[in-house]
């Protein structure tokens, strides 16, 4: 089964988890030549702007994810029904008002409160003068980002995972250039740096613009606002924000609380977290493609709810419809269980080889005896929290938000994790090691609680009474 499945989604695959890597590469490449040509200072100031700007956009991907599934739903909807009137379109517009309004408030905090942000986020003095400019230019032009990654999400959701990719490609050229540019044959500095970033991912946008607009819009783009459909698509992105800014809360507890244990620890923390990022996107690459192929067959599973509640007398005919909407039910199933097995089976390879490789990982990034030594505990620990919170992420972005649960995902997040900050102001006293196991129990409690919200199948909303008939 996992082999199958492997098979058929291994070219989605590698373009997207090489499209995610390449973002990736704009955050590295910046602090490389920052750091090589203006110092540690610049270093900090980039780096901290950089977390802001990341706080940024997990907002916004919970508009976006939103569009790709909606995207996707409507392609499978079409497939049932046979319409000629495709509604993707129309929910990529819609998608756009959401991601541009959120964008441009956003814009407005960054221009108007940099220092402040940057001061909040633990920056010194130094850091804070040389990050304002930087924060405000890449913060005043997050809608050039913001758009990119709605263009990329929504051709993900019609199955395009080539066209993100060779547009990240030319963009990230492009930012390599001119950010290389404008350190050796400038004086502009981390301002120089901002502006080619911001540069290249309006390169960026209109390379994929020019693509949707191929594959989306037959005629014209419809630009009329449906408020229908915007209020639907904010609600179900509203639940997805507050679950990123709990985990962001839980996270930054995590961190004070590694912060109190000793400096080492906390440092140890911050090298395992980057050399994770190679699982991360491993992850990311996994349930995207996931997403799209779940979000179809959500729709086509819609599709056929809504022809139940449309026969009314002809009992042989809705027992038929019944049969048909519990077999897509099953078959999402079984795709969602596919999906998590390879997941987890690639992540779990991946911790076990960095926890057998550590001591040379280490090596490259301090030679700090008790660094070391410490980072050691992170890298057993990873062990075992790291397959529970790849199940939580599968069935919180590829599954239940796929369905359109994302009520169910939030609920599931705030438990566990308002156990774990609640937790953490106890062990933080305990030392490193009892830490570290809250780490361990929490990722397993959040695994555990939105599997459970997914198998119980409430997402399905098939009439009890008949379901169970045709079981």
């Amino acid at each position: 089964m996992y082999w199958k499945l492997l098979k058929k989604i291994k070219h989605q695959l590698w373009k997207t988890f090489t499209e995610r890597f390449l973002d990736l590469l704009v955050f590295y490449s910046n602090s490389f030549l920052v750091s090589n040509k203006l110092g540690l200072g610049a270093v900090a100031a980039v780096g901290v702007s950089n977390m802001i700007l990341l706080t940024f956009g997990i907002l916004i991907s919970s508009l976006t994810s939103v569009t790709n599934t909606k995207v996707g739903k409507s392609i499978g909807q079409e497939q049932i029904t046979g319409s000629t009137h495709s509604q993707k379109g129309v929910y990529i517009v819609q998608g756009f008002y959401l991601v541009g309004s959120l964008s441009l408030l956003l814009s407005f905090i960054a221009l108007i409160f940099a220092p402040q942000m940057l001061a909040i986020s633990g920056a010194n003095h130094a850091t804070v003068a040389q990050g304002t400019p930087y924060l405000r230019i890449l913060g005043s032009l997050y809608l050039f980002e913001s758009l990119r990654k709605l263009c990329a999400d929504a051709l993900q959701g019609m199955n395009d995972f080539e066209s993100p990719l060779k547009a990240g490609a030319w963009m990230n050229g492009c930012h390599f250039v001119l950010a290389l540019g404008v350190v050796l044959f400038t004086d502009l500095g981390i301002v120089g740096v901002a502006w080619a970033t911001a540069v290249s991912q309006a390169v960026g946008l209109l390379l994929l613009v020019r693509r949707l607009k191929q594959q989306a819009f037959q005629t014209e783009v419809p630009w009329k606002l449906e408020w229908t459909m915007l209020k639907d698509m904010f609600i179900l992105s509203k639940f997805s924000m507050a679950q990123g800014i709990f985990t962001r809360v839980s996270m930054i507890a995590y961190g004070m609380a590694l912060l109190s244990v000793s400096p080492e620890a906390y440092a140890s923390m911050i090298i395992q977290d980057g050399f994770l990022s190679i699982t991360y996107m491993v992850q990311d690459a996994f349930v995207l493609v996931m997403t799209t192929a779940i979000s179809v067959r959500y729709g086509e599973r819609t599709a056929l709810h809504s022809n139940l509640h449309g026969i009314q007398q002809d009992h042989s005919q809705k027992q038929g419809k019944v049969r048909a909407l519990v077999e897509k039910d099953k078959e999402l199933v079984r795709t969602v269980t596919g999906f998590l097995g390879l997941t987890c089976l690639f992540t779990g390879a991946l911790v076990v080889l960095q926890y057998l490789a550590w001591s040379w990982i280490i090596l490259l990034y301090t030679n700090d005896p008790i660094t070391i030594q410490v980072s050691h505990k992170f890298s057993l620990a990873a062990v075992f929290w790291l397959v529970p919170f790849t199940c939580y992420f599968v069935f919180y972005k590829g599954a239940l938000a796929s369905v359109e649960d994302r009520k169910g995902s939030q609920n599931s997040n705030i438990i566990a994790a308002s156990l774990w900050i609640a937790s953490l102001w106890v062990v933080r006293n305990w030392g490193l090691d009892a830490v570290l196991i809250s780490k361990v129990l929490f990722e397993t409690l959040r695994g555990l609680l939105i599997m459970a919200r997914f198998y119980s199948m409430r997402w399905s909303r098939c009439p009890s009474k008949d379901c169970a008939l045709s079981q």
